[in-house]
């Protein structure tokens, strides 16, 4: 629980946080004690934040400090190469000759056009600069 006093000072759980200069909050470490307690007692770590209007990411820092085998948010569960195994290796071969790149068809391919503009037909890749389209298409209406 928080309860806002003059001066930006709170008074949280009934023990008051000073107010910095610098407007930082000094958290006693018994608050510190009785949030991690109430983490460690099941309650998440953003509600502990809200309620003694603290920053997240410091209580999590806390519980972390007092509680190891806190899990971190966003870290994959279970056993990791550092818990007992060993890290496993596949070889790699590079072939003997260097592979010649190929153009894919399809994007461009299938982008291709057809351009009527009266008795003129324009065909065109899908690649086809677009200057050079645009000089075509002047050129073809100025002629009509």
């Amino acid at each position: 629980m928080l309860d806002e006093k003059e001066g930006g000072d709170v008074v949280v759980w009934g023990i008051p946080v000073i107010t910095a200069d610098n407007g930082r909050r000094i958290w006693p470490d018994e608050i510190k004690a009785m949030a991690v307690k109430k983490i460690e007692a099941g309650t998440k770590i953003v509600t502990v934040a809200k309620e003694i209007g603290a920053n997240e990411s410091l209580v999590a820092k806390w519980a972390r400090a007092e509680l190891p085998e806190l899990p971190r948010r966003g870290r994959p569960q279970g056993k990791t190469v550092s818990q007992g195994k060993s890290p496993q290796f596949v070889e790699v071969m590079a072939p003997s000759e260097p592979v010649r790149a190929t153009r894919q068809t399809g994007a461009a391919d299938a982008a291709a056009c057809q351009i009527r503009i009266g008795d003129a037909e324009i065909s065109l890749r899908g690649d086809f600069p677009a200057e050079q389209l645009a000089e075509i298409l002047r050129a073809v209406r100025a002629s009509q």
